[in-house]
């Protein structure tokens, strides 16, 4: 069979389904950086403003600023574990930690591990731009036996996102 597939004893991401890439280049990783097994997506809630116009006796209602709830990555696996701890580190210490984050979600039709994620397409993109992490929970617990995650759980929080599926980008309209 022709083709560079790697095997799932040297591939760390074969059991992940999310990749993470970093393209900003901030975290310094190689591409994907990371696999996680379990992401949230991200929920964009868009607050309410009523305004009581002249003596109307109803209130009209109009879109008010979006906002996003964070999202949390579970049962990760990353290449650097440093990497991700500096991440963590230089936003706790005031230095530059903001980067645009792409989670890439892939089918798992590869079941004998014969695909080559690194340039595979994914299926759908999740685009986080300007992320940051707020919390880190190193995996394992200092477990020996246990070599298989490194990372139990980050929550990242960001200012807005997009969503990329099957390679184009998804756009409002307006029905």
């Amino acid at each position: 069979m022709a083709g560079t597939a790697r095997s799932q004893s040297t591939d760390p991401f074969s059991s992940n389904r999310f990749h993470i890439v970093d393209t900003e280049g901030y975290l310094n990783l190689a591409t994907p950086a990371a696999g996680f097994n379990s992401v949230s997506l991200p929920t964009m809630n868009v607050e309410m403003i009523e305004y009581n116009e002249g003596l109307n006796l109803y209130a009209k209602k109009y879109p008010g600023r979006p906002t996003f709830d964070d999202v949390t990555m579970t049962k990760g696996v990353v290449k650097n574990d440093s990497a991700f701890a500096a991440w963590c580190r230089a936003t706790a210490e005031g230095q530059p930690y903001r980067t645009n984050i792409v989670i890439r979600h892939f089918h798992r039709d590869d079941v004998a591990g014969q695909i080559d994620y690194s340039t595979a397409r994914p299926y759908r993109e999740i685009k986080l731009i300007h992320a940051w992490p707020i919390s880190m929970k190193p995996g394992s617990d200092f477990d020996s036996l246990s070599s298989e995650i490194s990372i139990e759980e980050l929550t990242v929080t960001f200012e807005y996102f997009r969503i990329v599926l099957n390679g184009q980008e998804v756009q409002a309209t307006v029905l």
